[in-house]
């Protein structure tokens, strides 16, 4: 039987080809399964070539409403009209949703994630054009960059009262004032980021010990205090019973932690976490009974109730006059009933 195409047959294919355009079809390199091709083609009166398996990458400084009917153009321009699926993956950020969602008719959008990856660079950390990059415990990591969520929380809006009256507080003092928590702030550096800090200012000394202060319901101060000497931390073990399903949180205490032990906590964590950095402030020690300072309403009134099996994580640290002392961290795996 001869395999040789029939002009009919011929004539049947090339009724099968929904569109045509002028080009030349090359190969550009041989791969395992086959030969790459790019097409050589004019469009708008100038030559381009198109390689169907390469990524490009569209950017911009300019605003979100420029970017998506570009980003649409280059889509085009790739062949968005012979795709069969037209899939967004959007880190969540709802400014680029939108544009999605008109730039994109009709495409799965496939949001709320944060798609990070190692790389390999100089140290860095911060905002860099449209990614984020950070240190991590292997190596530098990078995200795009996205606008975080601002659920307003009452805690949160204590917090930004806060920052905005101690900022209101320091610019109404004295210039002696001013000048005092100048002289201070020199003798404080910030956070080390990446090897660097530098002295901190009068205003973020002040604006740091007061608030301090203000969250936990303390007299705020408009004397820069002296750096104070540290008593030690009463809390020692935490503590975890689960009697009928009633779940019980305390701290074990060798001496009275007096009205100054600051108390942070984690959310329930799964049982395998041994390190944690989710802390809140909930509050101060209260005094203990028999050895033992119950902490359950604190908790439960910022986290809920324990559930079994969790692991909690509890820090606690000494404040003098807004100062606070090194931390001590305890952790406790909630029973079963």
């Amino acid at each position: 039987m001869s395999t040789h195409p029939t002009p009919h047959s011929l004539l049947q294919q090339i009724a099968q080809i929904k569109r045509m355009e002028p080009g030349k079809l090359c190969v550009m390199r041989q791969g395992p399964d086959g030969p790459y091709y790019s097409l050589q083609c004019r469009e708008g009166g100038k030559p381009v070539a198109r390689y169907y398996e390469s990524t490009t990458y569209v950017s911009s400084f300019g605003s979100i409403e420029e970017f998506g009917p570009s980003l649409r153009q280059d889509a085009i321009r790739r062949g968005l009209a012979l795709a069969l699926q037209l899939v967004l993956l959007i880190d969540g950020a709802e400014g680029l949703a939108t544009m999605g969602r008109l730039c994109f008719p009709g495409a799965t959008h496939n949001e709320e994630r944060h798609y990070r990856m190692k790389i390999q660079d100089i140290p860095q950390t911060g905002k860099l054009g449209l990614t984020v990059t950070w240190p991590g415990r292997n190596g530098l990591l990078r995200r795009i960059l996205a606008t975080p969520k601002n659920p307003r929380t009452d805690r949160q809006l204590v917090v930004r009262d806060l920052l905005v009256q101690q900022a209101r507080r320091f610019d109404a003092l004295t210039d002696a004032q001013q000048d005092a928590w100048n002289v201070a702030a020199a003798g404080f550096h910030s956070t080390p980021g990446l090897g660097q800090s530098g002295p901190l200012t009068g205003l973020q000394l002040f604006v740091r010990i007061n608030c301090k202060l203000g969250l936990l319901n303390l007299a705020t101060v408009d004397v820069p205090p002296t750096a104070p000497q540290f008593p030690s931390l009463a809390p020692q073990n935490l503590v975890i019973t689960n009697t009928g399903g009633v779940v019980a949180v305390k701290l074990t205490c060798s001496t009275d932690p007096s009205t100054n032990t600051v108390l942070r906590a984690s959310p329930p964590q799964n049982s395998a976490v041994r390190a944690c950095r989710n802390f809140r402030v909930i509050g101060l020690c209260p005094a203990p009974v028999q050895g033992a300072a119950d902490i359950t309403s604190l908790y439960t009134e910022e986290f809920g109730a324990a559930p079994a099996g969790k692991r909690l994580f509890v820090r606690a640290s000494t404040m003098v006059d807004g100062f606070e002392s090194l931390p001590r961290q305890v952790q406790a795996r909630v029973p079963a009933a």
